[in-house]
């Protein structure tokens, strides 16, 4: 249980030794048995009374057991929709939004128990999805903001006075840049909500992954060198995958991309491919800034931008990393990061695909 979040006890258990095995009973069973046999001995005792008298005291004395065990389940059933009561509560409290409160017990040791641990699950799935939307919201609210105050910037300084052909061209074309960073915006975030509701279209076709690389890497080959970097591919097996060709493409076009960006001056980047476990182990490596172990868990979340992204002001979403991921499962792959900063900063992505 979260600090900062309610508790709503449902109930608290109390151990039994059994043959020396140890038996959670829930306090409300307790109570009930308790209620039970008080009941149950008040009534044999007021039945013991009357039994020795005539037909109409024997009579009586039935009416009053019978009575007594009614009031004992009576109370059993009050106690059980107190505990209804609660869970009622925690749901009107989370209809009202206070989406802090989670219903809390010490152990699901029955049904309302079980209830209330898997209602915990749906809460805390629901919270996390919100907070995932949320960010989405305001990653693309910042993300279309800046493009567009750009362009009416452009316009307005464009329409104070007269100017030549020449400057109208410079204004038109600085416009035609944004809207091609606002459509590739609209294009990743369809390919990322496709994914995610399983849509992506893969037109599956062997790839012989190898080849492949080599030619993805010769396009690559001349940007690396005009920074500095020294760009190899290492491949072990030749190994034939069933894959999209585009979506393959797109996948390692961001890795590659990432890896030049982020690397300095002098650098080495390294693609290497083999074969291991009936899976193609691709790695991507750089000797680049590296990301902190805390950011780690989120890079593949949309929208995250990590810290060094921003402190070398980088262009881009934070959509990249989570379209390569959407990508590898979508091939039914897996992809991973390992990095360090300091003196020996570096970053390694870790793609596994089946093989064909």
């Amino acid at each position: 249980m979260d600090k900062g979040k309610s508790k709503l006890s449902l109930e608290s258990l109390i151990p039994f030794y059994f043959f020396g095995y140890r038996i959670s009973i829930s306090g409300f069973y307790i109570w009930a048995f308790i209620i039970i046999v008080f009941m149950l001995l008040a009534g044999i005792m007021v039945g013991i009374v009357l039994w020795t008298g005539p037909v109409w005291s024997k009579i009586l004395a039935l009416i009053l057991l019978v009575g007594f065990l009614g009031i004992g389940f009576w109370g059993i059933d009050l106690a059980r929709r107190n505990e209804l009561r609660k869970l009622k509560s925690c749901l009107l409290a989370l209809i009202s939004e206070k989406q802090e409160n989670r219903v809390y017990f010490d152990q699901a040791d029955d049904e309302l128990g079980e209830i209330g641990f898997l209602l915990n699950q749906v809460l805390d799935l629901c919270e996390q999805r919100l907070f995932k939307q949320r960010r989405l919201m305001g990653g693309i609210s910042h993300d279309l903001r800046t493009p567009l105050t750009i362009m009416r910037g452009n316009l307005e300084v464009a329409l104070l006075r007269e100017r030549t052909k020449e400057e109208y061209r410079e204004v038109l074309e600085s416009n035609l840049e944004e809207v091609d960073r606002l459509a590739r915006l609209v294009e990743e975030l369809l390919t990322i909500s496709k994914a995610e509701a399983g849509d992506l279209v893969m037109r599956l076709e062997p790839v012989r992954l190898g080849q492949f690389l080599s030619e993805l890497v010769k396009e690559y080959q001349v940007r690396a060198k005009d920074k500095g970097l020294d760009l190899t591919i290492n491949i072990k097996d030749e190994i034939v995958i069933n894959a999209d060709k585009h979506w393959l493409t797109e996948l390692f076009a961001n890795l590659i991309e990432n890896a030049i960006q982020y690397s300095q001056r002098g650098g080495k980047l390294e693609i290497s491919l083999k074969e291991r476990e009936k899976e193609a182990w691709v790695e991507v490596s750089d000797q680049g800034v590296g990301i902190p172990q805390e950011e780690l868990p989120f890079i593949f979340e949309p929208f995250y931008r990590g810290t060094q992204a921003k402190t070398m002001a980088t262009k881009g979403y934070g959509l990249g990393l989570s379209i390569c991921k959407q990508i590898a499962e979508a091939h039914n792959g897996t992809i991973e990061v390992d990095s360090r900063i300091g003196p020996e900063s570096g970053t390694i992505f870790k793609l596994r695909l089946p093989i064909r």
